[in-house]
């Protein structure tokens, strides 16, 4: 697709070259289509208009991922962000999720859901960057349609939502003296990088809790079944986790293999520490199911009562957008909102070479 057809491209280019008097930085702009997002720019403001296709979509994806794009768009020297998207009303969503409507097929309940989650990652971002006098808000019909979904009231009233536990079938547990992997290259899965870096992690001493695939799936009721559910669940989940020694911090990890350079990593770390972060406040709490006994996130971490949650983008290679944006690192412009918003969350970008050697808890 050239420069031409693709006007969101055309209008960020122009209008930072015409601010900053240097040329644009080499970074590809999704092009506006029914799955993606388009803007317009004026000034230093910037209107940001997601469609109803990229707001159902998943998060880490170029057409999905807002949180990454608008810290990109504001590093580059946005004054504020109007945020919009096409709201779907309760009737309509209400029938989507609605497994007995003979018009509801799977995929239409797999975008509710994706939707709801979606309404979830905007309440949470404007928590953080939506405080007065700050540079994001969300513009006002979106959100009428935000404060009138039923699943953000329910939130906000204080409802219990249930989580389910981890897979009994993830392999997590790693024996101090196994040698799982003896060397890996560009070509490892990260199911292998995952179980390496527990094998270095358990050895190492240094944490209470090591484990894997930590799962993030949300439900409406204690009974755990496709029927309650409220966020999509499938293989979304967050790659590692571990609690320190002396429980002074969760730390969780969104693993890309080595060479993988994806915007929408910031974007899914965001949700997981707030997801977590729920679970900790227990406003998400464990849920029942035939193989979920309750419990386990009550005693694997609410009563171990972390302090903070340290979410590290672990990988070789950033984002170049995000590399920009200074994520992870002293300058992090997210780091410094989460500590005037009092929110004890922090995000590290933590690299590692091929034969897994990180530097994370020195």
């Amino acid at each position: 697709m050239s420069s031409k057809e693709n006007q969101n491209f055309i209008k960020i280019k122009e209008w930072y070259e015409n601010k900053s008097g240097n040329p644009w930085p080499q970074i590809t702009i999704p092009t506006p289509t029914p799955k993606s997002w388009g803007i317009d720019i004026s000034d230093n403001e910037l209107t940001f208009k997601m469609t109803r296709e990229a707001a159902c979509s998943n998060m880490q994806t170029y057409e999905a991922a807002f949180e990454s794009w608008l810290v990109f768009f504001v590093k580059l020297g946005v004054d504020n962000v109007c945020f919009q998207w096409e709201p779907i009303d309760r009737a309509t969503l209400k029938k989507m999720l609605d497994k007995k409507d003979i018009n509801a097929k799977n995929d239409l309940r797999k975008k509710a859901l994706h939707y709801n989650r979606f309404l979830y990652r905007v309440l949470k971002f404007n928590e953080v960057f939506g405080q007065e006098g700050s540079w994001f808000h969300i513009e006002e019909t979106c959100l009428k349609a935000l404060n009138d979904s039923e699943f953000i009231q329910d939130y906000r009233e204080g409802k219990l939502f249930y989580v389910n536990r981890p897979s009994a079938d993830r392999k997590s547990n790693v024996d101090e003296d196994s040698s799982i992997i003896s060397e890996l290259d560009m070509t490892g899965s990260e199911a292998e990088y995952e179980k390496k870096f527990l094998e270095k992690w358990i050895k190492s001493g240094k944490c209470e809790i090591v484990d894997r695939q930590l799962p993030v799936g949300l439900f409406k009721d204690e009974v755990l079944n496709d029927d309650t559910r409220v966020f999509p669940g499938g293989k979304g989940a967050i790659d590692l986790w571990t609690i320190n020694r002396h429980n002074e911090a969760l730390n969780i990890f969104e693993l890309k293999c080595p060479g993988i350079k994806q915007i929408g990593i910031f974007s899914e770390l965001f949700f997981y520490s707030m997801f977590m972060l729920d679970i900790i406040n227990k406003k998400f709490v464990d849920g029942k199911s035939s193989k979920n006994s309750s419990g386990f996130f009550e005693s694997n971490l609410v009563n171990r009562n972390p302090s903070e949650i340290c979410a590290h983008y672990l990988v070789t290679i950033m984002h170049p957008a995000l590399v920009i944006c200074e994520l992870g690192t002293e300058n992090d412009m997210v780091n410094e909102a989460m500590r005037l918003n009092g929110i004890p969350v922090s995000f590290k970008l933590t690299k590692y070479s091929f034969d897994v050697t990180a530097k994370v808890f020195e």
